[in-house]
Protein backbone atom coordinates (compact mmCIF):
# COMPACT_ATOMS: atom_id res chain seq x y z
CA UNK A 1 0.00 0.00 0.00
CA UNK A 2 1.05 3.20 -0.98
CA UNK A 3 0.85 6.47 0.93
CA UNK A 4 0.80 10.00 -0.01
CA UNK A 5 3.70 11.93 0.40
CA UNK A 6 3.76 13.73 3.55
CA UNK A 7 4.83 17.37 2.64
CA UNK A 8 7.85 18.80 3.43
CA UNK A 9 8.55 22.58 4.79
CA UNK A 10 10.46 24.06 2.61
CA UNK A 11 13.71 26.17 4.10
CA UNK A 12 12.78 29.27 1.93
CA UNK A 13 9.15 29.25 3.54
CA UNK A 14 9.61 31.21 6.85
CA UNK A 15 11.03 29.92 10.07
CA UNK A 16 9.68 27.64 12.01
CA UNK A 17 7.42 28.69 15.48
CA UNK A 18 10.90 27.29 17.48
CA UNK A 19 13.12 29.12 15.30
CA UNK A 20 11.10 32.33 16.30
CA UNK A 21 10.96 31.93 19.90
CA UNK A 22 14.73 31.68 20.20
CA UNK A 23 15.37 34.63 17.81
CA UNK A 24 12.75 36.84 20.19
CA UNK A 25 14.60 35.35 23.36
CA UNK A 26 17.84 36.42 21.64
CA UNK A 27 16.44 40.01 21.29
CA UNK A 28 15.57 40.31 24.84
CA UNK A 29 18.88 39.50 26.24
CA UNK A 30 20.22 41.79 23.95
CA UNK A 31 18.20 44.43 24.53
CA UNK A 32 18.36 44.17 28.06
CA UNK A 33 22.01 44.43 27.50
CA UNK A 34 21.70 47.45 26.04
CA UNK A 35 19.60 49.33 28.30
CA UNK A 36 21.75 48.60 30.95
CA UNK A 37 24.78 49.44 29.50
CA UNK A 38 22.98 52.52 28.23
CA UNK A 39 21.44 53.21 32.03
CA UNK A 40 25.82 52.61 33.35
CA UNK A 41 26.91 55.70 30.40
CA UNK A 42 23.76 58.01 31.31
CA UNK A 43 25.12 57.94 34.91
CA UNK A 44 28.87 58.21 34.30
CA UNK A 45 28.21 61.51 32.59
CA UNK A 46 25.69 62.35 35.21
CA UNK A 47 28.14 61.64 37.85
CA UNK A 48 30.89 63.43 35.65
CA UNK A 49 29.06 66.49 35.27
CA UNK A 50 28.58 66.66 38.66
CA UNK A 51 32.47 66.65 39.73
CA UNK A 52 32.71 69.52 37.21
CA UNK A 53 30.09 71.77 38.55
CA UNK A 54 31.52 70.70 42.10
CA UNK A 55 34.79 71.87 40.58
CA UNK A 56 33.65 74.73 39.25
CA UNK A 57 31.90 76.02 42.14
CA UNK A 58 34.90 75.57 44.71
CA UNK A 59 36.98 77.15 42.53
CA UNK A 60 34.42 80.24 41.78
CA UNK A 61 34.12 80.72 45.39
CA UNK A 62 37.89 80.55 46.47
CA UNK A 63 38.18 82.66 44.31
CA UNK A 64 36.30 85.38 45.85
CA UNK A 65 37.18 84.45 49.11
CA UNK A 66 40.37 85.13 48.34
CA UNK A 67 39.86 88.76 46.88
CA UNK A 68 37.58 89.58 50.14
CA UNK A 69 40.33 88.55 52.64
CA UNK A 70 43.50 89.92 50.55
CA UNK A 71 41.99 93.29 51.54
CA UNK A 72 41.65 92.57 55.17
CA UNK A 73 43.97 92.77 57.51
CA UNK A 74 44.99 91.54 60.98
CA UNK A 75 43.36 94.84 63.12
CA UNK A 76 42.63 94.22 66.67
CA UNK A 77 40.25 91.15 67.36
CA UNK A 78 39.92 90.50 63.33
CA UNK A 79 39.76 88.46 61.97
CA UNK A 80 38.08 86.01 64.24
CA UNK A 81 37.54 82.26 63.87
CA UNK A 82 34.75 80.08 65.28
CA UNK A 83 33.63 76.63 65.50
CA UNK A 84 30.39 75.26 63.89
CA UNK A 85 28.08 78.43 64.13
CA UNK A 86 29.46 79.25 67.72
CA UNK A 87 30.93 83.30 67.43
CA UNK A 88 32.26 84.30 70.73
CA UNK A 89 30.64 86.95 73.28
CA UNK A 90 30.56 90.27 71.27
CA UNK A 91 29.98 88.42 67.69
CA UNK A 92 26.49 87.33 68.44
CA UNK A 93 25.14 88.76 65.15
CA UNK A 94 26.94 86.29 63.67
CA UNK A 95 25.99 82.92 65.86
CA UNK A 96 23.83 80.56 63.99
CA UNK A 97 22.68 76.54 63.17
CA UNK A 98 25.75 74.42 61.68
CA UNK A 99 24.54 72.91 58.76
CA UNK A 100 24.00 68.91 58.47
CA UNK A 101 26.46 66.90 57.74
CA UNK A 102 26.35 64.57 55.04
CA UNK A 103 29.65 62.91 55.05
CA UNK A 104 30.46 59.48 56.94
CA UNK A 105 32.60 59.90 60.17
CA UNK A 106 36.00 58.73 58.66
CA UNK A 107 35.73 61.10 55.65
CA UNK A 108 37.62 64.72 56.56
CA UNK A 109 34.91 66.43 55.44
CA UNK A 110 33.14 64.70 58.46
CA UNK A 111 35.40 67.47 60.67
CA UNK A 112 34.04 70.40 62.42
CA UNK A 113 33.47 73.68 60.14
CA UNK A 114 35.85 76.68 61.56
CA UNK A 115 34.14 79.97 59.74
CA UNK A 116 35.57 83.59 59.74
CA UNK A 117 34.97 87.38 60.69
CA UNK A 118 37.12 89.90 59.39
CA UNK A 119 36.78 93.52 58.22
CA UNK A 120 37.22 95.31 55.25
CA UNK A 121 39.06 98.84 54.53
CA UNK A 122 36.22 101.55 53.91
CA UNK A 123 35.67 103.15 50.28
CA UNK A 124 33.49 106.02 51.45
CA UNK A 125 33.89 107.61 47.71
CA UNK A 126 33.33 103.90 46.12
CA UNK A 127 36.15 104.50 43.52
CA UNK A 128 37.81 101.14 44.07
CA UNK A 129 40.91 102.85 46.25
CA UNK A 130 40.65 101.98 49.84
CA UNK A 131 40.57 105.24 52.62
CA UNK A 132 43.61 106.30 54.42
CA UNK A 133 43.16 108.80 57.17
CA UNK A 134 46.05 112.12 57.91
CA UNK A 135 48.61 109.44 59.23
CA UNK A 136 47.97 107.53 56.29
CA UNK A 137 46.61 104.48 58.07
CA UNK A 138 43.77 102.48 56.50
CA UNK A 139 40.29 103.56 57.34
CA UNK A 140 38.39 99.82 58.22
CA UNK A 141 34.51 99.66 57.29
CA UNK A 142 32.25 99.32 60.43
CA UNK A 143 30.76 96.65 59.00
CA UNK A 144 31.69 92.78 59.86
CA UNK A 145 31.77 90.48 57.11
CA UNK A 146 31.56 86.52 57.69
CA UNK A 147 31.74 83.15 55.59
CA UNK A 148 29.43 80.59 57.21
CA UNK A 149 28.23 77.28 55.95
CA UNK A 150 24.46 77.01 56.72
CA UNK A 151 21.71 74.70 55.30
CA UNK A 152 19.30 76.44 52.54
CA UNK A 153 15.59 76.24 52.07
CA UNK A 154 16.20 72.45 50.69
CA UNK A 155 18.26 71.22 53.15
CA UNK A 156 21.62 71.66 50.86
CA UNK A 157 24.26 72.60 52.76
CA UNK A 158 25.89 76.28 51.35
CA UNK A 159 28.64 78.53 51.74
CA UNK A 160 27.46 82.02 52.46
CA UNK A 161 28.67 85.39 52.44
CA UNK A 162 27.18 88.10 55.40
CA UNK A 163 27.51 91.12 56.30
CA UNK A 164 26.76 92.12 60.04
CA UNK A 165 25.26 88.79 60.16
CA UNK A 166 22.69 89.00 57.00
CA UNK A 167 23.59 87.16 53.83
CA UNK A 168 24.98 89.03 51.05
CA UNK A 169 25.00 86.47 48.83
CA UNK A 170 25.32 82.79 48.43
CA UNK A 171 28.79 81.31 46.91
CA UNK A 172 28.39 77.74 46.48
CA UNK A 173 26.26 74.93 46.67
CA UNK A 174 26.98 71.40 48.21
CA UNK A 175 29.68 72.76 50.43
CA UNK A 176 30.51 69.97 53.11
CA UNK A 177 33.28 71.44 55.18
CA UNK A 178 34.92 75.23 55.31
CA UNK A 179 37.85 76.12 57.38
CA UNK A 180 39.19 79.28 57.94
CA UNK A 181 42.39 78.79 59.87
CA UNK A 182 44.98 81.83 61.07
CA UNK A 183 48.58 81.12 63.17
CA UNK A 184 46.33 81.15 66.32
CA UNK A 185 44.13 78.24 65.08
CA UNK A 186 47.72 76.09 63.98
CA UNK A 187 50.96 76.88 64.45
CA UNK A 188 51.62 75.99 60.92
CA UNK A 189 50.06 78.85 58.88
CA UNK A 190 52.24 81.41 58.34
CA UNK A 191 51.98 85.19 60.39
CA UNK A 192 49.45 87.16 58.47
CA UNK A 193 47.62 84.86 56.11
CA UNK A 194 44.47 82.39 56.66
CA UNK A 195 44.59 79.21 54.78
CA UNK A 196 41.16 78.54 53.17
CA UNK A 197 39.85 74.60 52.67
CA UNK A 198 36.46 74.11 50.56
CA UNK A 199 35.34 70.29 51.19
CA UNK A 200 32.35 69.67 48.68
CA UNK A 201 30.37 66.88 48.59
CA UNK A 202 27.43 65.79 46.49
CA UNK A 203 25.46 62.43 46.14
CA UNK A 204 24.43 61.99 42.25
CA UNK A 205 21.16 59.94 41.30
CA UNK A 206 22.06 56.33 41.62
CA UNK A 207 23.76 56.70 44.93
CA UNK A 208 27.36 57.59 43.53
CA UNK A 209 29.16 60.50 45.50
CA UNK A 210 31.51 63.22 44.17
CA UNK A 211 33.66 64.99 46.15
CA UNK A 212 36.27 67.67 45.61
CA UNK A 213 38.83 69.65 47.78
CA UNK A 214 40.13 73.25 47.23
CA UNK A 215 42.74 74.65 49.30
CA UNK A 216 44.57 78.14 49.21
CA UNK A 217 46.70 80.39 51.61
CA UNK A 218 45.62 83.76 51.76
CA UNK A 219 48.16 86.66 52.78
CA UNK A 220 46.46 89.54 54.45
CA UNK A 221 46.79 93.69 54.55
CA UNK A 222 49.60 93.90 57.65
CA UNK A 223 47.76 95.40 60.68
Amino acid sequence: MKYPNRPTRSRSGGFSITEMVVSATILVILGAGIAQSGGALRGAVTGGQSSDVLMGDAVDAMEVIRLDLKSSGFVGVYPHTFLNGNAATGFDIHDHTPATKHAGDSEIAAGPDREIIFLRPADADANGVPDVDGAGALVWDGQEFSYVRVDDANGTPVLERRIDGVTDRVLARNVERVTFETQADDGTVPAQAVRVTLHMRHQVPGGSVQRYFAQSMVKLRNE
